[in-house]
């Protein structure tokens, strides 16, 4: 494997933890429409997803003269935005959670 794909790999920030689990996934759609049903029939989770095509990395990397960077990966068509969205009708649809 070329250093750079390493580094790719292994500087990505693929999952966030703040107050909960932010991820991108790429998976088939079986996959996708049983993860959904399933947090959907979990009553105490809150949840947001949006489904997109493809992903987009955004590279920081403070000196250009060093390999240490960092690697953000979201969703192509808002990602995270769009997921907080969908979270935010979900929970304007539904009061009590």
């Amino acid at each position: 494997m070329p250093q750079y794909q390493a580094d790719l790999i292994d500087n990505a920030d693929f999952r966030k933890f703040e107050d909960g689990l932010k991820a991108t996934l790429d998976c088939s759609l079986a996959f996708a429409d049983a993860l959904e049903a399933k947090l959907a029939a979990t009553p105490f989770v809150e949840w947001g997803v949006a489904r997109q095509a493809g992903a987009q990395i955004t590279c920081y990397s403070p000196f250009s003269f060093e390999r240490g960077h960092l690697h953000f990966v979201d969703g192509a068509g808002g990602g995270y935005t769009m997921a907080a969205k969908d979270l935010k009708a979900r929970r304007a649809a539904d009061p009590t959670q």
